[in-house]
């Protein structure tokens, strides 16, 4: 049985639905901040007969011009130039129409007592209805906190300033004793400075039975 794809403005005040942590640090801080859902709720795992049946729905959301780009980052390491060298983005290896953008980031926390870490970010431009199929797959693996979103803009984003938003947004999540933990995506500072470009954030996957997209 296939089902349908429903896209509303959340009313926080009579629809309570299962949210991420980041969504809902995004909410405590832009108590106001209008989100809509775009969700999509199955029966069992999910199938590629799920795949295919949520990107056709989904792919009718997005105007044909429109820019829509798949982010990826990873968590902190030891800066080395080897690893500079040798990265290779998880993204490679999967067939997009376009190549993946990848950036070597510096973590700044704590006036550079964590200067030694770096992180990548990857920048992956969605064009088909392929390049859909694989962002999709990539979004819901059934993590609570994945480290991938979507961009949708209905003008052209540069590279630059998609990295400009991800230097002010990126930061390394510290733990109770003081040591980093992981890079984590502060969507707060991503609303203050992405102008009209949205945000959808994912949640789901798996054998969860649902896909959500959070978007604002």
């Amino acid at each position: 049985m296939l089902f349908k794809l429903r896209r509303r403005i959340w009313n926080r005040n009579t629809e309570s639905i299962d949210t991420p942590r980041l969504i809902t640090n995004l909410i405590d801080s832009v108590p106001n901040i209008p989100i809509e859902i775009i969700d999509y709720y199955y029966k069992g795992d999910m199938a590629s007969s799920v795949i295919a049946n949520y990107v056709t729905q989904l792919y009718g959301i997005f105007d044909e011009e429109c820019d829509l780009v798949l982010i990826e980052y990873t968590r902190q390491q030891n800066d080395s130039r080897l690893l500079r060298k040798m990265y290779k983005s998880s993204l490679n290896s999967i067939p997009f129409s376009t190549k993946t953008i990848s950036e070597c980031k510096t973590v700044n926390y704590m006036a550079g007592k964590y200067h030694n870490l770096i992180f990548f970010t990857d920048i992956q431009r969605i064009k088909t209805f392929d390049d859909l199929t694989f962002a999709v797959e990539e979004l819901f693996t059934g993590v609570l906190m994945p480290k991938y979103f979507l961009l949708y803009s209905r003008c052209k984003l540069s590279d630059s300033t998609i990295s400009s938003w991800l230097n002010k947004s990126l930061w390394l999540n510290i733990d109770r004793h003081g040591y980093p933990r992981d890079i984590t995506v502060s969507l707060e500072s991503l609303y203050c400075c992405k102008g009209n470009c949205r945000v959808l954030y994912p949640y789901g996957g798996s054998d969860w039975g649902k896909l959500l997209l959070f978007e604002f």
